[in-house]
């Protein structure tokens, strides 16, 4: 690792594992926890198999960067696994496209949440809302990356607080028969098959340190550390706070509830509970649309180094070494997305899904990528099985969407191939 590499590395273990965790406690729980309680006890089993399945990712990759020292992020990964420029861009493209439409359901759940403390008469106004936090939070990222970070971690740091604090107040209510709850589909295998996808949504961003590997300090360290520990926290926080959910609140009550988090706070610790929960909910929203921005920006910025992008997307900021450019090309996908959702073109749980698909797609290549390396076979296999299930899960149209996304990114790909063909590993 050179001086200059080092010099502008700034996060430590602590602030990598709070935008690992960061990135899913609150684009997760806050956003598809009422969607998968439609599928009842097997909706909860859902939970616990995808955190199964996060963590066996997880350990995946922590296992490639500790291999690759000087270079982070499952596009290299792969690219250096398969000697393939090709895969590698589109596994970069298609990753950078899963973190912005990530950020965009991120963005209006913020929204959501901060307009139900409200005037009922200004909710026109969310889509705005949604926009502006996007934009300032990407000039801040901009001005210093560093207070960035800072900002994820202390905001990491309240909100599982007070989720843990919810997930107190809810034991009073705990029973085996409020776990013990009939599907609306009566289908074992189609409730697994579609709850699953759902909440691997959740755990958007596990991947985030090794995205962001260029700013984190000791990285052969660091990052398997970072991925493994803030995946194994944001899985015990998804199923004792869904548990929580499901132990206060009706079945219907869950399902139609757009804050399911604050109806819960709201039975269990009074009115001014709902205030405060669905405040920090929009800190702890805040927390995942800032780690999603800072990790969708490296991605560009990597991509840029391989060549698979032009150089500009590399250009960092003067005051904070954050890539500018790539942050503002993220936060303008991110915008296009939300206007699309306020003009109903597109709803929120179709933007799960293909969003979960993007993920899931990168995710089987990094895979493959991990047995080529010398990964585990039993960590391999269920990763694989994992993948190919949620696939399956996630519906042929979504996932036709999700594709024609990828194949977009042929146009920059064949624009720009002579300027990567010989970029040597």
């Amino acid at each position: 690792m050179s001086k200059t590499q080092d010099s502008i590395r700034s996060v430590g273990l602590i602030g990598a594992t709070s935008v690992v965790v960061g990135s899913m406690i609150g684009s997760g729980i806050l956003i598809v926890s009422s969607k998968v309680s439609y599928f009842g006890s097997f909706g909860l089993l859902a939970w616990v198999l995808s955190s199964l399945c996060a963590m066996s990712l997880a350990f995946s990759f922590s296992f490639m960067s500790r291999k690759f020292k000087d270079k982070s992020g499952i596009p290299y990964y792969v690219y250096n696994a398969f000697n393939s420029h090709f895969l590698g861009f589109q596994t970069s493209w298609a990753h950078w496209l899963g973190m912005t439409i990530g950020c965009c359901t991120v963005s209006i759940a913020f929204a959501d949440y901060l307009f139900f403390m409200l005037p009922a008469n200004i909710a026109f106004l969310k889509p705005f809302c949604s926009i502006a936090i996007v934009w300032i939070l990407t000039l801040i990222n901009i001005r210093s990356a560093v207070f960035s970070v800072g900002l994820i971690t202390l905001i990491t740091f309240l909100k599982v607080g007070l989720l843990l604090v919810l997930v107190a107040s809810a034991l009073k209510y705990f029973s085996i028969s409020s776990l013990c709850i009939a599907s609306k589909n009566p289908s074992f295998t189609l409730s697994i098959l579609k709850a699953m996808p759902l909440a691997l949504f959740a755990f958007l961003g596990l991947e985030s340190a090794t995205a962001s590997g260029d700013s984190i300090k000791n990285p052969e360290r660091t990052l398997p550390i970072a991925t493994l520990l803030g995946t194994f926290i944001a899985s015990l926080m998804f199923i004792a706070v869904h548990m929580s959910v499901m132990s206060v609140l009706p079945l219907e009550t869950q399902i139609m509830s757009q804050a399911p988090v604050a109806d819960v706070a709201n039975i269990t610790m009074g009115g001014f509970a709902v205030f405060l929960v669905s405040f920090m909910a929009c800190f702890g929203l805040i927390g995942s649309i800032n780690g999603l921005i800072f990790v969708s920006s490296y991605i560009l910025s990597n991509a840029s180094s391989m060549g698979w992008m032009p150089k500009r997307f590399s250009t960092l900021s003067k005051t904070s070494k954050f890539p500018t450019i790539s942050g503002l090309y993220s936060a303008g996908l991110i915008t296009i997305t939300i206007l699309l959702h306020s003009m109903n073109m597109i709803n929120m749980q179709m933007l799960v899904y293909i969003d979960a698909f993007l993920l899931i797609c990168i995710y089987f290549l990094g895979t493959l990528a991990y047995k080529i390396h010398g990964g585990n076979n039993a960590i391999f296999a269920i990763n694989i099985s994992a993948c190919l299930v949620l696939m399956y899960g996630c519906g042929l149209y979504q996932a036709l969407i999700a594709l024609t996304l990828i194949a977009s990114g042929n146009i920059i790909y064949y624009c720009r191939r002579s300027k990567f063909i010989n970029t040597s590993q």
